[in-house]
């Protein structure tokens, strides 16, 4: 994991490798996850999105969430926001 912040303490950006089943969270924000490397499957709440390199997934405040890797090294690059990004997301 590697986690870059700004000169406020707040992130910018964080950097994951996943390599077996993460743990169900939650945040405040925005997640917004551009899958870097491998594939694997995003659980939101209720919903399993499969996402592979490339493909941009957007997790909305408060929603439980975790990755499962399909596909290791299942790498994501993370930001956080009050909205999601413009970018194409997994999810429709």
């Amino acid at each position: 994991m590697h986690t870059c912040y700004n000169e406020h303490g707040e992130i910018l950006y964080e950097e994951l490798v996943f390599e077996r089943e993460g743990r169900g969270h939650t945040h405040n924000q925005w997640e917004n996850c551009l899958i870097t490397e491998g594939s694997g499957i995003i659980v939101i709440d209720e919903e399993r999105v499969e996402v592979t390199a490339g493909n941009w997934c957007h997790i909305p405040p408060t929603a439980n969430h975790w990755m499962i890797p399909t596909e290791t090294p299942f790498k994501l690059t993370l930001t956080y926001s009050d909205s999601p990004s413009k970018e194409k997301t997994a999810t429709t």
